[in-house]
């Protein structure tokens, strides 16, 4: 899942007007109506470094009104580039010792060695070929499995 925070750089888009207005110029969908700055910087506060974190999707739900106006992909791109936000990773790590649990996915086992805290959900995704959904079914069903975010 696609999970970012705020981090302490959000109060210069507070501050600064210029930056504002071209968050905005940049985020805005072609003929629709711009958020004011007072949105726009709620938006962006809505994602706090508190579990649950809030996925993008979640975001865009809350925010519906307000997001039907922006394009979210740039709205997160602008947020990165600023530093405005940073994208949250989740690196599962397995307990070593532990054996395979009866009815754990039959994949899991191809998972084990990089489920050493080390690698992200992202590369597992890309080095196994799996979508992040298919990825989610095979840890979930595995008890001794944790996820760690940073």
């Amino acid at each position: 899942c696609n999970h970012y925070v705020v981090t302490p750089d959000i109060v210069k888009l507070e501050q600064d007007a210029s930056l504002q207005q071209e968050c905005l110029a940049f985020i805005s969908k072609p003929d629709a109506t711009q958020l004011t700055p007072k949105q726009l910087l709620e938006i962006y506060c809505d994602l706090v470094p508190e579990e649950p974190l809030l996925t993008v999707r979640l975001l865009i739900e809350r925010h519906s009104t307000e997001v039907a106006h922006v394009d979210i992909r740039r709205f997160i791109q602008f947020g990165r580039i600023h530093n405005l936000i940073r994208q949250v990773k989740s690196y599962p790590f397995r307990q070593p010792e532990a054996s395979l649990a009866p009815g754990t996915h039959e994949r899991l086992a191809s998972l084990i060695p990089w489920l050493n805290g080390h690698h992200s959900t992202d590369e597992l995704c890309c080095y196994h070929e799996l979508s992040s959904k298919e990825l989610d079914t095979i840890l979930d069903s595995d008890p001794y499995t944790f996820m760690f975010r940073k």
